[in-house]
């Protein structure tokens, strides 16, 4: 059970006052009204065949659309890769 925990895969979002939601995708603030509909319709049924290239293309086309929302952005986007996991 516990190695089971640690191998598979979630996304889910804890705010401050301990709500939690789980989803395919997820996204906050101004990304929650303009990224997230994008962000559905592109990965949404397609969780377990999505290629890392194609979520970052999926990625950059969300955060072009809140470059071009929002008047006081700049165009400057930090991206990561995955790391590999080390159990503590």
């Amino acid at each position: 059970m516990y190695l089971f925990f640690f191998l598979s895969r979630f996304l889910s979002f804890v705010d401050l006052l301990g709500t939690t939601y789980s989803a395919s995708t997820l996204a906050t603030g101004y990304g929650a009204h303009i990224a997230q509909p994008l962000l559905r319709k592109s990965v949404e049924g397609r969780e377990d065949t999505l290629t890392e290239e194609e979520a970052h293309k999926i990625i950059e086309n969300s955060m072009r659309v809140l470059y071009y929302r929002d008047a006081r952005s700049i165009n400057k986007v930090s991206s990561f890769h995955k790391l590999p996991f080390l159990p503590c």
